[in-house]
């Protein structure tokens, strides 16, 4: 019976892909071994064991090793992430970055004793100094936004400010296109926010939206004009059928416009 054990128990190793997972079950055979000292081929059992064993020890160091090189690679990963110091402007791309090594350090296996200490130690003090880095990015995140908001705020309160007066100059339309154009350069802030204080702008101006599309209509055209208006400044002052003839032909370009 006992020699059927033992066997069974090494052939399965040898068929088996990972070997090392039968190494307590083997070390506790061994340890049965003294109960059964009378069997004629004592010897020969212990031995074929022995052999088992040392073949599984020699294929846990040779995979310790890998471990400890692979690891090692991880390591100089988890540095160069961690030691970078421009600021993060995609958090999901370094958080991609960070948590696909972390994965991979999981699933490698045990490295020998000797390495263990200093590489575990090492792996904490990277995943404490991701939660800060994820701490300090989305402290500034909610300090951008709330600068933003602020912003979009204090437009919808200069547009009440020049619209209070209840007149229409260009001076205002410029004044309110300006702010439109500020509003624009703002940036993102969470889209149902966004949204709200867009509202708000929109019918904060809106008594003068049908002029401010009116000038920007002429505001594309403005260039020409001015182009014109210095030809006639050229020309004025003088009499000849030549200056005559070219006012003509400015007059019939200025209607075209």
């Amino acid at each position: 019976l006992f020699r059927k054990k033992v066997d069974d128990l090494v052939k399965s190793i040898d068929e088996a892909q990972n070997k090392g997972s039968f190494l307590m079950k083997l070390l506790h055979l061994k340890s049965q071994m003294g109960e059964f000292n009378a069997i004629g081929d004592f010897s020969a059992l212990l031995e074929k064991l022995e052999e088992a064993e040392e073949k599984i020890n020699e294929l846990i160091d040779k995979n310790r090793i890998k471990n400890l090189e692979a690891k090692t690679i991880l390591i100089q990963e988890f540095e160069a992430l961690m030691n970078n110091k421009s600021k993060i402007e995609k958090w999901k791309d370094f958080s991609l970055k960070f948590n696909e090594s972390k994965d991979k350090w999981i699933k490698i296996g045990s490295v020998a004793k000797e390495h263990q200490d200093i590489l575990t130690e090492k792996f904490i003090l990277f995943n404490e100094l991701y939660i800060e880095k994820k701490n300090a990015y989305y402290n500034d995140l909610t300090k951008t936004i709330s600068e933003r908001v602020k912003r979009y705020e204090q437009i919808i309160a200069d547009a009440e400010t020049i619209l209070k007066k209840g007149t229409t100059t260009p001076e205002v339309i410029r004044q309110i296109k300006t702010l439109r154009f500020q509003w624009k350069k703002i940036g993102m802030i969470p889209k149902e926010k966004a949204t709200e204080l867009k509202n708000i702008f929109q019918d904060t101006i809106s008594s003068v939206s049908h002029l401010l599309v009116y000038t920007q209509k002429y505001d594309k055209a403005e260039k020409p004009w001015d182009d014109i208006c210095k030809e006639v400044e050229k020309l004025a002052g003088q009499s000849d059928k030549d200056a005559v003839a070219k006012l003509k032909e400015i007059q019939e370009r200025w209607r075209n416009l």
